[in-house]
């Protein structure tokens, strides 16, 4: 009999009760001989710095019963949903999972498969490229494609739920792929993903590390494995994120049209507030707009700051094992040799454009965090745990 092997894309930025809970739910539901999880690594799809180096979090996550840890680049994770969704669900499929879960808001499948029927027909593209005129935001340009293509009320409602725009991208790259797995959406608890306050015990992550900055205890709000974890200073982050991009914008402007983010302008526009801002939170307020999202913003900071190219998409990605348990090296040892020959167990000596990108992201995050030290465990075997 073939083995149930399940499948998560995450960030955990930090781990908190929800994840738990969705962990918790998605292997009973699923009851999988093997839990594979692809990573984003020290920087967030939506270009933050991750509270939490990868490292530390592939060891939290092997305690917390994940048995193979994948690592998405920061090159192929720093992007917008669907390129993050699509390179995920990619990874997991060449470690031939059988079966998909992810959070969200509505766990009605029929209903998401509705939506992405709806946004892939000629109707609502027409008005989707019309409201684009209008909302440069992609959120609400759909919402309002969605409006006059006649799309019921309570879609509409549903496509603005934090973490419907994943879950549609999840499910478009396994079409796009052609994959023949099972997929499974767990109901998300408690606070929503942009709630900035505590005021449930499954509260988000955006709750959580506000909660930290400030020194309030998060005691009842995470798992005891992340109670453990050393926490980057955000404040000493913003700081010194502020001062390298003054470096990479204001001094070593040659080579930036070739990089990927910069276009129409975008950088006189980030150049203009950044020679007037006193802080990292000052220029984040200035440059605030409804042209571009923060998020947007924040990956073309990264970009900068690791000279990602444009052409960065014709570099060829390496499937990366992070850490795993004796479950997971046994399953590893199953794979046929096509997708044996693609994995990477460490970046030393590595000459593939997008691990180099990873090692400079790496040494990146070392600065922001002052975690002395971190660039040396990129030449390491992966961690291991022991069943």
């Amino acid at each position: 009999m073939e083995p149930v092997v399940l499948g998560m894309v995450v960030e955990f930025n930090p781990y908190h009760l929800g994840h738990q809970y969705f962990l918790t739910q998605a292997k009973t539901l699923i009851n999988p001989d093997v839990v594979i999880a692809v990573t984003s690594t020290s920087f967030t799809m939506r270009g933050e710095v991750a509270i939490v180096d990868k490292f530390a979090k592939t060891k939290q996550m092997l305690s917390e019963g994940i048995d193979i840890v994948l690592e998405l680049p920061c090159a192929k994770s720093v992007q917008s949903a669907d390129f993050f969704a699509y390179h995920s669900v990619k990874a997991l499929s060449q470690m031939q999972i059988t079966d998909l879960a992810f959070g969200v808001e509505n766990e009605d499948l029929a209903k998401l498969y509705q939506l992405l029927a709806i946004i892939q027909t000629p109707n609502f593209q027409k008005h989707l490229q019309k409201a684009l005129k209008t909302f440069t935001s992609y959120k609400k340009a759909y919402s309002r494609a969605l409006e006059e293509s006649g799309t019921a009320s309570e879609l509409i409602a549903l496509f603005n739920q934090p973490n419907i725009t994943l879950a549609l991208q999840y499910l478009k790259a396994i079409q796009d792929l052609e994959l023949n797995i099972s997929v499974h959406a767990i109901k998300r608890q408690g606070s929503h993903y942009h709630d900035t306050e505590i005021t449930h015990p499954f509260a988000s992550a955006s709750g959580i590390r506000k909660a930290l900055r400030s020194g309030k205890e998060i005691t009842g709000y995470v798992p005891e494995s992340t109670l453990k974890q050393s926490f980057a200073n955000q404040n000493l982050t913003e700081e010194r994120m502020f001062a390298l991009l003054q470096y990479a914008l204001l001094v070593n402007q040659q080579g930036q049209k070739a990089i990927i983010g910069l276009s129409e302008g975008i950088e006189y526009y980030l150049i203009a507030h950044l020679k007037s801002a006193s802080s990292y939170a000052d220029l984040i307020d200035r440059i605030k707009n409804k042209r571009y999202s923060i998020s947007k913003f924040q990956r073309i900071f990264l970009y900068l700051l690791l000279e990602i190219p444009k052409t960065f998409d014709q570099f060829q990605p390496y499937l990366r094992v992070l850490g795993f348990s004796e479950q997971g090296e046994k399953y590893l040892g199953t794979l046929p040799k096509e997708t044996k020959s693609e994995i990477i167990t460490s970046l030393k000596n590595t000459k593939n454009p997008i691990g180099l990108i990873e090692l400079k992201a790496t040494q990146l995050y070392e600065i922001l965090t002052d975690k002395q030290g971190l660039t040396q465990t990129e030449f390491l075997i992966p961690l291991k745990r022991k069943d």
